[in-house]
């Protein structure tokens, strides 16, 4: 009896520590940064002071650009949107390496502008605006293992730009700036639009929305909430997931447009690249913690997976970028370092759905 006692004991310890395993929040174990050349990936330690290299074959990019990219879910390889003179195209392609796993032409007349795993990993979602002369954006849902196309989806006559997913609910969100600004509601599962609001809608609420302007998307750590910066107006708008309406907004300066939110903590990350400024964000108390000062105009923006620390990439399209790390704790620039020109995606593993257990 007391042998089974005590492996009914062990079972327990080991179910703890389990939880307790997977309750943790990841650190940042890998940034990566890379450019409009398209020769290589650098990818960074989480304090910036290691470096690694992932080439990309001239043979494979050639002279195209790449647009964005982000990491796949065990952080091995990355997804990359890039785009060229014969057109534009997806690839998945190996960290240690730079070889292509995969490759799928993208389809004509549409430019990837910003892509997303959902939690399973099973779907790549991606935004695309029109090219030149059109006028609507897609957003695509691809099998992430085969690139093959199950859904596409046209929701509004403009540009899709930003792109937020609540995991549990199979809803995606994205903004789109044309004829009016509209915020979209995405049912992943069923890939069709579940609903749209014209932000000017919300003017009752909320004055400054009628005159929005362009700028990012997020979700409130809760996911109740979306998060919008309104660069025109100066304001962080707040949002009813389930209805789209506008519940609130604070004044948080004229320019703001991109914005990261923390995965647990209510704060959030806002960039202001006409400022060369960002702000940390109390969304809870509806204030400015913070206001970072940044060296160069700041464009992407991430939060690692446990919610400490903030990256920016700052600087112009033809000087040299900085890649800056901020404590969201300390409110202290922990780190800076120089990249080259051109440098502007930013993409961080173990991102906040990435399986602690499957750390490399």
């Amino acid at each position: 009896m007391r042998t089974k006692s005590l492996l009914n004991s062990a079972r327990r310890l080991a179910w703890a520590l389990v939880l307790s395993l997977a309750a943790c929040s990841p650190p940042a174990q890998w940034i990566a940064v890379t450019g409009e050349d398209a020769r290589e990936m650098v990818l960074f330690k989480s304090d910036l002071s290691v470096q690694h290299v992932t080439p990309l074959a001239a043979s494979d990019f050639g002279g195209a650009s790449t647009l964005t990219a982000v990491f796949a879910r065990d952080g091995a390889s990355f997804y990359v949107a890039h785009t060229g003179s014969s057109g534009s195209y997806l690839s998945l392609i190996r960290r240690s390496d730079g070889r292509v796993l995969g490759r799928r032409d993208f389809s004509p007349g549409l430019t990837p502008r910003t892509l997303m795993l959902t939690r399973d990993a099973r779907t790549l979602i991606v935004t695309a605006s029109p090219a030149t002369g059109g006028r609507v954006g897609t957003i695509s849902l691809l099998f992430s293992d085969s690139f093959i196309e199950r859904s596409r989806i046209e929701p509004c006559r403009g540009h899709p730009v930003g792109l937020a997913v609540l995991p549990d609910l199979d809803r995606g969100y994205t903004r789109c700036h044309g004829d009016e600004a509209t915020v979209i509601e995405v049912d992943v599962a069923l890939g069709r639009v579940a609903n749209t609001m014209a932000l000017d809608q919300g003017a009752g609420l909320a004055p400054h929305a009628r005159r929005c302007g362009p700028g990012g998307i997020a979700l409130s750590p809760s996911g109740n909430v979306l998060l919008i910066p309104c660069s025109a107006s100066g304001s962080l708008l707040y949002l009813d997931r389930l209805t789209l309406q506008v519940l609130d907004s604070i004044p948080v300066g004229v320019g703001a447009h991109h914005i990261a939110a923390a995965p647990r903590d209510p704060v959030a990350l806002v960039t202001f690249p006409d400022s060369n400024a960002a702000s940390l964000i109390d969304l809870a108390r509806r204030s400015i913690i913070a206001r970072i000062i940044t060296p160069g105009n700041p464009g992407a923006v991430d939060i690692s997976g446990d919610g400490r620390m903030g990256y920016i990439l700052c600087g112009g399209e033809s000087e040299p970028r900085t890649l800056l790390m901020f404590d969201l704790r300390t409110q202290d620039i922990e780190n800076t370092v120089r990249m080259a020109p051109g440098s502007q995606t930013l993409t961080i593993w173990p991102g906040k759905w990435s399986p602690t257990m499957r750390w490399r």
